[in-house]
């Protein structure tokens, strides 16, 4: 989904559109696991693993681990999504 990115308008995979929403872990995922198959530096195998969770308080997180396309290491990425 574009405009999810300020500087850089035709990229993103929208994940500000759940900002406000009900958590829907299966549909956030989705949606990470489709942009992460855009970019030529993530590596496709093995694939990355995605985990959704979301914190009593409302906020959601997601935690990316993924291997590097250009040096083969592996590499983990958490971060709240819709903020």
């Amino acid at each position: 989904m574009p405009a999810s990115y300020i500087w850089h308008l035709p990229y993103g995979g929208g994940l500000p559109a759940f900002v406000g929403r009900p958590t829907n872990a299966e549909a956030i995922e989705a949606v990470i696991r489709e942009q992460l198959a855009l970019e030529a530096g993530v590596s496709e195998n093995p694939a990355p693993t995605i985990t959704v969770d979301a914190e009593p308080n409302g906020q959601t997180y997601a935690t990316i681990r993924y291997v590097d396309a250009a040096t083969g290491q592996t590499e983990t990425l958490s971060m709240p999504v819709g903020q």
